[in-house]
């Protein structure tokens, strides 16, 4: 698959069944973790402890974590790569506060009329948010502390 002059040269994984709503056109896309290479991964409910697990094991080559909706932490080591914690405002079950308390380099954005499933619920408003924390990691303009809603 080409990729486009402005997209990320590092190959986007996502682990889990919703996610790729307004990035195939941006990010190559990858259902699996290569075993070379560097690469951004994203998972989405459940697959979050998966993702977090891939993250921890394989710190060197993940570039940055997207976690959409996840479960609550199972207990497992978290990872340091940067990371973006997505949750909708009508998700009752939203975890991202727990997140952005136990890990270091997390970022938590509700997002604003959105679910569960985010990248369904507000495709253009998800799309964007992981195009802008995948162009800026550290320097993402939410920051730890902060309780943005994503319009």
């Amino acid at each position: 698959m080409a990729l486009r002059a402005d997209a990320v040269a590092e190959p986007l994984v996502i682990l889990g069944a919703s996610g790729r709503e307004g990035l195939a056109e941006r990010y190559q896309l990858a259902d699996t973790v290569s075993d070379a290479g560097r690469f951004n991964l994203l998972a989405t409910g459940k697959d979050c402890l998966e993702g977090l697990r891939v993250a921890v094991e394989r710190d060197r080559d993940v570039e940055a974590l997207i976690l959409v909706s996840p479960p609550p932490p199972d207990g497992s080591s978290l990872p340091g790569v940067p990371t973006l914690v997505v949750c909708g405002t009508d998700d009752a079950d939203a975890q991202g506060r727990v997140y952005r308390e136990q890990m270091v380099n997390c970022h938590y954005v509700l997002v604003y009329a959105a679910g569960a499933d985010v990248a369904r619920d507000r495709p253009a408003a998800f799309a964007a948010l992981v195009s802008d924390f995948l162009a800026r990691r550290e320097r993402f303009i939410v920051n730890q502390r902060s309780g943005l809603l994503h319009p």
